[in-house]
Formats: structure tokens, sequence, C-alpha cells
């Protein structure tokens, strides 16, 4: 479990929902991407927030990085 670090992309990736960043995790031992709980995290215009902790729309992606969903 220690060698399992969460991570974000550098790249920002732009999507009908807006623009955001892919979060995952790596084995930074074995270079491994754990297909547990992949997402793009997607900022939420301001306007349409309902308070300050819904600042974002997440995205869930396959382990080819490729989109299965989107929560609300």
């Amino acid at each position: 479990m220690c060698d399992w670090y969460k991570m974000e992309s550098g790249i920002k990736y732009t999507t009908e929902y807006g623009t955001g960043k892919i979060h995952y995790y790596k084995n930074i031992k074995t270079g491994k991407i754990s297909e547990f709980d992949i997402k793009m995290k997607i900022e939420k215009p301001k306007r349409i927030r309902k308070d300050v902790k819904d600042n974002f729309w997440i995205m869930d992606l396959d382990k080819d990085f490729n989109p299965t969903g989107i929560r609300r």
C-alpha cells in the first residue's frame, strides 16, 4: 500500500462539461496505474455551484482513460 500514490495529470483536458485534470493512483516502484478510481475532476462554473463544497463534476474513466460516466 505504501508504494501507491494519488496522482494528477499535468495536462488539462477539455470536455463538453468543461476543462479538468485526470486523477489516478500509481505504484511508484512498478509504474503501474490502478484501475480503481480513475477520474477527471472538472471545475463547475461558479454560477451553478450550490455551495462551497460543490466545485467539481467528476467524470469516471476506464483503465484506458475513456469516459464511462459523470457524477453530478
